[in-house]
């Protein structure tokens, strides 16, 4: 199994040494793996997962979304989203960049699955940071004026820069389904109720009743604490690792590997 390592962070996570692999689970273990879930934020696996034993295994935390963009799932498996930094197993490297997933849904994206198919025999990792306790973190004076502020997200317009930069064609569905959201920069969980800080750095554009000069330089405030190396944490994956992650506690980032160390993946995420 991979390493999880952070730079003097509280850690969290829980690594499963063992976990059984079946075609259906029952309610009690699902609902248990839920509430680790949101007790530990990141669970951490090493198993050998075919595509509908994955599509089984995601069953457990909740109802996949059609992956996005469409095109790059295995036949039958519509939730399944293939992914590789060569762009001949998969969609071209995606998330290279600070996010939480399914920004353009209401609510985002649930919890996100994603499982290693090929390691890279270096780089490659995926970087997380603990929304959660950075939040608790962020000085007096910062929190007080991100408290009650709404986050824009002008998801058509992100959405074709996405594709034309991924050299993709846009759908005409997708963009119908597509609509200018916001959602707020703290956010409370759903569950658990605590507080968090939501962000994107590609689809997060600008802070409602600001203008663009006085967005723009909160929106930097803000990231340039929530970046800081201490609180980032870092995964270094090996074959068969399956992580899951607590979307709505949790950022994430993907490092792109050197082309000559490829990297496959499959990925799945769970509806809100």
């Amino acid at each position: 199994m991979g390493t999880l390592t952070c730079q003097g962070l509280p850690s969290f996570g829980h690594r499963f040494d063992d976990y059984p692999v079946k075609p259906v689970y029952t309610p009690e273990e699902s609902s248990q793996l839920r509430q680790m879930l949101y007790e530990h934020k990141l669970l951490m696996f090493n198993l050998e997962l075919d595509y509908t034993a994955f599509d089984n295994f995601s069953r457990q935390i909740g109802e996949g979304e059609i992956a996005q963009p469409v095109g790059f799932s295995p036949e039958g498996h519509p939730c399944i989203r293939l992914q590789s930094n060569t762009g001949k197993s998969g969609m071209d490297y995606a998330g290279e960049y600070w996010h939480s997933d399914g920004p353009w849904n209401t609510p985002p994206s649930r919890a996100t699955l994603l499982s290693c198919i090929e390691a890279p025999e270096a780089g490659g990792e995926t970087l997380f940071i603990d929304m959660e306790y950075v939040y608790q973190e962020l000085p007096d004076g910062l929190r007080s004026r991100i408290e009650g502020l709404q986050g824009n997200y002008p998801c058509r317009q992100t959405y074709l820069e996405f594709m034309k930069k991924k050299n993709l064609p846009p759908r005409e569905d997708k963009l119908k389904e597509l609509a200018d959201v916001t959602h707020p920069l703290v956010k409370e969980h759903p569950v658990t109720g605590k507080k968090s800080l939501f962000l994107n750095e590609e689809w997060l554009k600008s802070i409602v009743g600001l203008d663009r000069e006085e967005s723009d330089r909160l929106l930097k405030d803000i990231y340039d604490f929530v970046l800081q190396d201490r609180f980032i944490v870092k995964y270094r994956w090996e074959r068969n690792d399956l992580l899951i992650w607590d979307n709505n506690s949790l950022l994430h980032n993907g490092v792109r590997p050197d082309p000559r160390y490829p990297k496959v993946t499959k990925r799945i995420t769970i509806k809100g």
